[in-house]
């Protein structure tokens, strides 16, 4: 499962990483509310088919995040998530605002996970700093989750970068 999607990076990723380990997958399910970005990942993945000879099928979702496995009762054996974090004020745009302390949508899906992994699955999920990370921390003990950070990155960002995603914005991240 690909929670927040966007145009399917993290899961054409997966899909090369399987090719060259000579594996196979059954399904996979691509879920994200913005709409443009999910018809853009149908059309790319309908025009390179042929490319993905290790997938049988890929659906698509535009409910919120893990929704349509819990809907089916359904477990993943792989969850991998690139939500949006940014804090922001309610009226911020959909593709990067993750509430007002950029925690929300990652605490929401930390809860949901117990309920859609699978008995031995595993979820790689994407945090920035920007998004209250004692938060992300209370929320994965409070729902019995460990966490093994795998790569970290510094990102130099200025307070004009995030003027010109909405203006004002640098102003409410200070």
């Amino acid at each position: 499962v690909d929670v927040g999607c966007g145009c399917g990076v993290f899961g054409f990723y997966l899909l090369h990483a399987l090719a060259r380990q000579g594996r196979h997958l059954r399904r996979i399910l691509f879920i994200d509310p913005h709409q443009p970005s999910l018809a853009a990942l149908a059309r790319t993945l309908t025009r390179h088919r042929q490319q993905l000879p290790m997938l049988d099928s890929a659906q698509f979702s535009a409910d919120s995040l893990l929704a349509p496995l819990l809907q089916q009762g359904e477990k993943a054996e792989l969850i991998y998530a690139n939500l949006p974090q940014t804090p922001g004020p309610g009226n911020f745009r959909l593709d990067r605002c993750g509430g007002n302390d950029g925690a929300e949508l990652l605490c929401t899906l930390l809860a949901q996970l117990p309920d859609a992994l699978a008995a031995n699955g595993m979820a790689f999920i994407l945090h920035i700093s920007l998004a209250n990370p004692s938060r992300i921390r209370d929320c994965l003990q409070q729902h019995g989750l460990q966490a093994t950070i795998v790569a970290e990155q510094q990102r130099h960002a200025l307070w004009a970068d995030y003027e010109t995603l909405q203006p004002g914005l640098g102003s409410y991240l200070q």
